[in-house]
Formats: structure tokens, sequence, C-alpha cells
């Protein structure tokens, strides 16, 4: 049995990588009447965790020090933020694999040539 995060192609995204396709090659042209569709597309995509920590204790200080888990947490009451952190770590604690937090992530690497 593989990794938790072996990277592995879906029908899911075959449909996003060929949504992009099109409109990267859809032929227009800008404002100036040059051409702004592109050739030579390649997609690589990249399936690799993300690390937060050793533990449980450094992956919640690295999360909750992030700007959006702040920001998440201005205007809220001390009750309600106090539940929302109780909630982080333990998704933090569900995360733990024997080489630390991992959280699985996905993206793709667009490459491209403009069409001249």
């Amino acid at each position: 049995m593989g990794h938790p995060y072996s990277a592995g192609a879906s029908s899911g995204n075959c449909r996003i990588t060929e949504r992009r396709r099109r409109v990267l090659t859809q032929r227009s042209c800008d404002r100036n009447g040059h051409s702004d569709h592109f050739t030579s597309i390649g997609f690589a995509e990249v399936h690799e965790p993300v690390f937060y920590g050793a533990g449980v204790d450094a992956a919640y200080d690295a999360v909750s020090s992030l700007g959006f888990a702040k920001e998440a947490l201005v205007g809220v009451d001390a009750a309600a933020a106090d539940e929302a952190l109780q909630r982080l770590r333990a998704l933090l604690e569900a995360h733990l694999a024997a080489d630390g937090v991992l959280f699985d992530t996905r993206a793709w690497i667009i490459t491209a040539h403009r069409a001249i």
C-alpha cells in the first residue's frame, strides 16, 4: 500500500486540466490586436504533503500565527474563539503522522508559450 500522499490522477483532475487547456488555447486578441492565446501548454501535477510541524504543539503555533487564522478570530467572542482553536488542535491531531503534522495538497504547474 502506498504512502497516503502518493500522487495519482483522478477523473476530476483531468476535467480541471482540460478546462484550463481550453481557456489557454482560446483564440482571441487583446485590445492592440495581438493574439493572446498560448501554445505548447504543459501541466505538471504536484501532489506533496505540507509539513506544519514535528508535533501538534509546533503545528498549532505555526497555523494559529498565520494571517488567515488570526483574521478569522477578529471580532469573535472569547468562547467562540476558544472553541475554534480547540477544533484546530483536534484537526492537527488527526493529521499527526510519524514524520509530523502533514496535510495533503495538490497543485498544478502550468507552462505555456504565448502565440505570436
